[in-house]
């Protein structure tokens, strides 16, 4: 049985298990950004189209780039080179390449995983200590 992916059918974290799929996530860096472009093929005034950044998967042994939304402030996005990251929002696309299927992941958002992590809280079973 074969998937067929096109503009209708999306793999998105919906249909596709991510964790699962790239295993733990290791933050690499930022590795540029994607200009818009005309129809033509001419930059669109400077205008940037995606962040991209540098994401190692445990499960495939490889670096491969995730593209951000613009929306994203770059300046602001403080996670430490190696830290291990979530992402969020992802849309997988694949596309041939002479013989060869690249693909291109794009996410909302990357966060480090310990910015998800609610805070512990102590042990409400725990008895008190009686003074005596």
């Amino acid at each position: 049985m074969a998937i067929r992916v096109n503009k209708f059918n999306k793999l998105t974290e919906d249909r596709v298990d991510i964790k699962e799929t790239f295993g733990k996530l290791t933050f690499i860096g930022y590795d540029g950004e994607v200009m818009e472009t005309k129809e033509d093929g001419s930059y669109n005034d400077g205008a940037i189209k995606n962040y991209r950044y540098g994401v190692k998967s445990e499960t495939l042994g490889d670096v491969f780039p995730v593209f951000l939304p613009p929306l994203i402030d770059k300046d602001k996005m403080d996670i430490a080179f190696g830290a291990e990251v979530e992402l969020q929002g992802v849309e997988l696309q694949f596309f041939a390449d002479f013989n060869s299927v690249r693909s291109k992941v794009s996410a909302e958002n990357l966060v480090p995983v310990t910015a998800n992590k609610a805070p512990v809280s102590p042990n409400p079973n725990k008895e008190k200590k009686r003074k005596g």
